[in-house]
């Protein structure tokens, strides 16, 4: 009894030690979960005994997981996790019934990946944008298992010290690799085959033209244009060949005949380069109708605004970045009012409460290809 008891003692010995190895995410690629097959989260388990993941979440802007049985990582062994099977992969996320897509709504650039244990703690934290404060965080979510189990969770803000930030923009084909504790962007990235500088989408007499152009192209064999009702499913819609290899911009124009009236369409772009890559455009909104403006521009409580207060509404018949500028009497700049980007026909409103003396103002409203303009008169 006593052989057994002291058997017993050591295999939980063991189990606890398994468990405290330390297995860190080795590499990460965030890709584009919905449109390709890049996405690779790489862990590794620098100690001497197998360490299972079984119960651990996951968490992504493109989708949630809780990791099954099969996540099990032997000694001195990297497992990874891919979207769809490819060589060197252990675990296919399609394949694992706890799984959730999460459908990003909103264009802000850059990812993150958290990893969260079974006792609900923050194991793994990293995010890369541009800038190191983002909309996207923080974020509350539910992951609803295939045996109807909530797991509520909650990814916090970008200034809590768990995370890492790598200063970068989005992308697919990014590599982020963890070395000396340290998170990089690796230097063995395949270079991107281009950059969309801009994408314009415009409605006249039942037909939709696109114009965009590219910064440069390398390897580009070509441009996908894509279409959809919701942002979220995208249909091809045309294959336009690559002008070339160049440094220099280039400009493409492709018009879209097969649309409906009184619908609100998005498109987007997508490369394809000669290794299968891809590089995506931000998404361009409109809405087909005819006779209505482009832009709209009033203010709503009328031409003489009393105590300095403005209350602007615009709207504007394209997904566009769009600045509003007010000026006084003389032209000289008080402030800027607006700058960000607007979704297709969704009215906007803007509530200036900043104090403002008695006398005539401009607003100014920049779209991306031409100017509005709006007088008030303050008393």
């Amino acid at each position: 009894m006593r052989h057994i008891l002291l058997i017993a003692v050591l295999l939980l010995a063991g189990g606890v030690y398994a468990q405290e190895v330390e297995v860190f995410v080795s590499r990460y690629i965030p890709g584009n979960y919905l449109a390709d097959n890049n996405h690779r989260v790489q862990f590794f388990n620098p100690g001497t005994r197998p360490v299972s993941l079984e119960g651990y979440l996951m968490v992504t802007r493109d989708y949630s997981v809780r990791l099954p049985a099969a996540a099990r990582i032997g000694p001195r062994s990297v497992f990874t996790i891919a979207k769809e099977q490819a060589p060197g992969v252990n675990l296919i996320l399609s394949d694992v019934p706890d799984f959730l897509i999460r459908f990003r709504l909103r264009e802000d650039e850059g990812n993150y990946l958290v990893l969260i244990d079974r006792q609900g703690n923050i194991q793994e934290a990293m995010y890369y944008s541009p800038v190191p404060n983002v909309p996207f965080l923080p974020e509350r979510d539910t992951l609803i298992t295939y045996a109807r189990e909530k797991l509520p969770y909650y990814v916090p803000p970008e200034n809590r010290q768990v995370w890492s930030y790598i200063s970068v923009g989005d992308g697919p084909t990014r590599t982020f690799v963890k070395q000396g504790g340290e998170w990089k962007l690796s230097r063995g990235n395949i270079k991107p085959s281009t950059d969309y500088r801009s994408l314009n989408v415009r409605y006249f007499d039942g037909i939709v033209t696109l114009r965009w152009t590219t910064a440069f192209e390398q390897n580009c064999r070509f441009h996908h244009l894509e279409r959809s009702e919701d942002q979220e499913v995208f249909a091809p819609v045309a294959r336009i060949a690559s002008q070339g290899d160049s440094r220099e911009f280039q400009s493409y124009e492709y018009y879209e005949k097969n649309v409906e009236e009184d619908k609100t369409y998005y498109y987007r772009l997508r490369s394809e380069d000669i290794f299968g890559n891809s590089v995506f455009s931000k998404i361009r909104g409109l809405k087909t109708e005819e006779g209505q403006e482009e832009f709209s521009l009033e203010v709503i409580s009328g031409p003489n605004i009393t105590g300095g207060a403005l209350n602007v509404r615009f709207t504007s018949r394209y997904a566009q970045r769009v600045r509003l500028k007010l000026f006084d009497e003389q032209m000289r700049e008080v402030a800027i009012l607006f700058n960000d980007y607007v979704f297709a026909g969704i009215p906007n409103l803007l509530k200036v409460d900043r104090p403002l003396v008695a006398g005539r103002y401009l607003i100014l409203a920049y779209t991306e290809t031409e100017r509005f303009g709006k007088q008030v008169e303050v008393r």
